[in-house]
């Protein structure tokens, strides 16, 4: 078998919105989507806000899930170091013309004072290959890490200073001022991660706790050691944990991406 990495997403609408006859909010997406580990991977889940003002905010993330993809996939294709700040303005200004371009298609009735608020949404983005694991997240959400060791870890601590619900969103005149980046490099780091999970705050506000979140990362990372085979049934039940865990928690859409380091014998490094 090949050494590599391997990705996988899942996002369920949360019983709230079903009562209320909202749609799934969150999107999330992952590349390449198959069943065998690769050199390279991709992944990147968003939360729309939706409240009447983000009318609109399951297509505001739906189109940060790919402006974040696609400039990752460019990031990675591209021999320069990354530049934190240089993808904050980059990711912002794509999601900005991609909602341009659907306002184009499909104009606001009347009354509409803010562009792209109706489109807010929150932003979480990855990349990873043998050589560096590259993070972004602008608002809430959660990005945990895992480490040969076994240890997990919080790369991107919580933004401070809100209230209640309140987060920071894509729509902001100053965005891209608020988003936050980490990234670790083989020739930099003594430790790459060999495991990451990305999900959006429906799933961490259906915990009870910090450490159950943690728990729960490490749970994943120690089932999905077995290989790709394991891998794949993990995430083809994820859909039901993720349902079953709003079910019993927040009531909120609920999104997570999974990814895994392998080595050639199908275990993780």
């Amino acid at each position: 078998m090949t050494e590599g990495w391997m990705i996988g997403a899942s996002s369920v609408i949360g019983p709230a919105h079903i009562r209320r006859g909202l749609p799934n909010q969150d999107a999330a997406a992952v590349r390449p989507s198959g069943d065998k580990p690769t050199p390279v991977i991709f992944g990147a889940l968003s939360d729309g806000h939706g409240a009447s003002p983000h009318f609109r905010s399951d297509r505001g993330s739906r189109i940060a899930v790919e402006s974040a993809i696609e400039l990752l996939q460019w990031t990675a294709e591209s021999s320069e170091d990354i530049d934190i700040d240089s993808l904050a303005q980059t990711v912002v200004e794509s999601w900005r013309k991609r909602v341009d371009d659907d306002v184009a298609q499909d104009p606001y009735e009347q009354g509409v004072a803010e562009h792209y608020s109706p489109y807010g949404a929150t932003m979480l983005g990855l990349m990873a290959d043998d050589r560096q694991v590259c993070l972004m997240q602008l608002g809430d959400g959660d990005i945990l890490l895992g480490f040969p060791d076994g240890r997990i870890e919080r790369p991107i601590a919580p933004d401070t200073g809100l209230w209640g619900e309140q987060t920071y969103s894509l729509c902001l005149p100053n965005a891209e001022n608020h988003l936050h980046g980490w990234v670790a490099h083989r020739d930099w780091d003594d430790e790459l991660p060999d495991f990451i999970l990305a999900g959006s705050d429906g799933v961490s506000k259906s915990l009870v706790s910090e450490d159950a979140f943690h728990d729960v990362a490490a749970q994943y990372r120690e089932r999905c050691r077995s290989g790709a085979e394991v891998f794949s049934q993990t995430m083809s039940a994820l859909p039901q944990w993720l349902e079953n865990l709003a079910a019993n928690g927040s009531g909120d859409d609920a999104s997570m991406i999974l990814a895994v380091k392998l080595k050639p014998n199908g275990t993780m490094r």
